[in-house]
């Protein structure tokens, strides 16, 4: 027995103050009646003494000390401690992550992992509870809380290692959101600890145990693998390639690298111990197809060896041109090798159906009727959907152009001189671009599926196109508008990210075959949709009808492929875990609450007994 308050003992003092009250007997008032002789009489014979007896048998009095000696209790805070079995509940993190794949003498590591959730399942204590939460990307609870040892069979058995990054740090966090110290729960994340993770969980609370697992150590990785067009040279690329060697000596790798199973290179490359190395590959021919990027080596860690990118030209842009004539601006647009032009010199009917197949729309001093979605370049044009109001004409002096802006990236506009432009006035969503000290010159608007740029000059009263900022310019307010066509792109992500599917107008359903053959059906409700699941590596299919196209996954994660099990890090083991949920410790109870319940009952009984007189008075 404890007590944390000793000075509440002064209570005590109140009992002599009790008995004093108690003891204290108002003065009599003498009255002289027929029978007094025989009451003095019976004075005499009555034996004296102090009034102590009948102190003991004022029941009031008794209940009030009782009351004064249990709130002086409760006031002490007494603990009651004694020895008892630990009871708390369990939190089991398993860690999912691409590196617990690494292979050991015939398994994975995560199958040692598994086997040791399993085995703290099989001691879970009778009073005891259990939580399984499974350290992906993002890490999620499997289970909650549960003494049923099937059920928590069953959530281990469905968690299985990924080809992603783990995170084991929010894993963490995540499962001390559950914990509780009243109860002194435990949580124990298993992990082979490869990449740094394990200092992350390490020392962080007294309650966390991690349980490693090793085996398995030797690797080299790719970590980098990227396409790029090279500058000089319409069909010319640079294929860049990095790879790592992860062990503590010397190794050698033979690389494969191929376009459409077509073989580009297939160097030897030595590397130290931790040495990472920049390969670059050049690489002339048709942009389109599969590339990989392929390490020989038979090492412990497979998932890295490995590396592909979708190859996807310049796709076909369908231009439609609305203009009276416009030398400048169509000998520009022709130019252009993946561009389809449509020239006309009138609105072209039925409009919405004539432009709803077109990429981009440009209208050039030709007013377009109203729509609401669509890619269109406005040149002196305006349209009632852009909220934009013209008043009069001015002439324009020192422009200036936002360089924050992609469109005007490498712009100079020292040396433009337009003739005329159109004062407007921006309302809500419109934003200006290039400005001169009057008004705004070339606007952007962007809403819903409605984007535009709004040139309120005409460019034959100009002389922006015989200047070199002309193309430059064009070429960046294509690229705003339609992105996603404009340029050769290589599909590809890493493990763990989401993917931007770019779909055809009003996809209803579309199905995505992941690498291993499982497929998919969704139904996306916007372009692009972001497809979550991509937690392995390899080439996904997507179909959308009798359209499909591919896109690539890889680890390129250097913290997983470094598989190397720190040293100078406890592993211990599950059995020895479970002991600190079977031993013995102190528990504490505290006492004060029940005896302030009982002091407040004797007290409901001393106010029983005061007012039971005046009851049976008015009965």
């Amino acid at each position: 027995m404890q007590f944390l308050n000793p000075l509440g003992l002064l209570l005590l003092g109140l009992i002599p103050i009790l008995l004093l009250i108690h003891s204290l007997k108002p003065k009599a008032k003498e009255v002289s009646v027929t029978t007094f002789f025989l009451w003095n009489e019976a004075l005499q014979e009555q034996p004296s003494g102090f009034r102590i007896n009948k102190l003991l048998k004022n029941l009031p009095l008794i209940l009030q000390i009782l009351i004064i000696l249990l709130s002086t209790l409760a006031l002490i805070q007494p603990i009651w401690l004694w020895n008892s079995q630990q009871y708390g509940n369990m939190i089991i993190v398993l860690d999912s992550s691409a590196s617990m794949k690494t292979r050991n003498e015939g398994q994975i590591r995560f199958d040692a992992a598994r086997q040791k959730a399993l085995e703290l399942i099989d001691k879970l204590p009778l009073l005891s509870k259990a939580l399984i939460i499974d350290a992906g990307t993002p890490p999620q609870v499997k289970i909650h809380f549960s003494d049923d040892k099937q059920k928590l069979y069953s959530a281990i058995y469905d968690i299985q290692p990924t080809d992603t990054g783990g995170d084991l740090e929010n894993a963490k966090f995540l499962a001390l959101s559950f914990f509780s110290a009243a109860r002194d729960d435990q949580i124990f994340i298993i992990t082979d600890g490869a990449g740094g993770e394990i200092e992350k969980i390490t020392g962080i609370h007294k309650n966390i145990t991690p349980l490693l697992v090793r085996g398995g150590e030797q690797n080299i990785g790719i970590t980098k693998f990227e396409i790029r067009k090279e500058l000089q040279g319409q069909d010319n690329y640079q294929i860049l390639l990095e790879v790592k060697n992860f062990n503590p000596t010397s190794a050698k790798v033979h690389i494969r690298l191929r376009i459409n199973n077509s073989s580009i290179s297939n160097p030897t490359v030595s590397l130290n111990a931790g040495e990472k190395k920049l390969l670059f590959f050049p690489y002339s021919g048709f942009f389109s197809g599969i590339a990989e990027a392929r390490l020989t080596s038979n090492d412990d860690f497979m998932i890295d060896n490995q590396a592909h990118a979708v190859l996807k030209p310049a796709r076909t842009i369908k231009v439609l041109l609305v203009t009276q004539g416009n030398f400048y601006l169509e000998r520009m647009l022709e130019a252009y090798p993946n561009f389809d032009l449509e020239i006309t010199d009138k609105v072209p009917q039925p409009w919405r159906t004539k432009t709803v197949k077109k990429d981009i729309v440009i209208m050039d001093r030709i007013k377009p009727p109203s729509t609401i979605s669509g890619n269109f370049l406005l040149i002196d044009a305006y349209s009632s959907n852009i909220p934009l109001s013209t008043e009069k004409s001015f002439l324009p002096t020192s422009l200036n152009g936002d360089k924050n802006h992609p469109i005007m990236a490498n712009i100079d506009l020292n040396g433009i001189n337009v003739e005329s432009a159109t004062e407007t006035k921006a309302e809500a969503g419109v934003k200006a671009i290039v400005e001169s000290e009057e008004a705004g010159l070339i606007y952007t608007y962007e809403k819903e599926q409605l984007r535009a740029v709004q040139f309120t000059f005409d460019l034959t009263r100009s002389d922006l196109p015989m200047k070199v900022a002309f193309p430059i310019l064009m070429n960046n307010i294509f690229r705003w508008l339609h992105p996603n066509k404009f340029e050769p792109t290589t599909e590809n992500t890493t493990s763990g990210s989401s993917y931007p599917l770019h779909l055809k107008n009003n996809a209803q359903e579309i199905t995505v075959q992941t690498p291993s053959g499982k497929k998919e059906r969704h139904q996306p409700v916007s372009s692009p949709y972001y497809f979550e699941n991509t937690k392995e590596v390899g080439i996904y299919l997507v179909s959308q009808g009798k359209n499909k196209q591919f896109f690539a996954v890889n680890l390129l994660n250097e913290r997983e492929s470094d598989i190397q099990v720190p040293e100078g890090f406890k592993n211990t083991d599950s059995e020895g875990a479970l002991n600190l949920i079977a031993d013995s410790a102190i528990v504490e109870h505290h006492l004060w609450s029940l005896l302030f319940f009982v002091a407040a009952s004797f007290l409901a009984l001393e106010w029983y007994f005061w007012v039971k007189p005046s009851w049976k008075q008015s009965i």
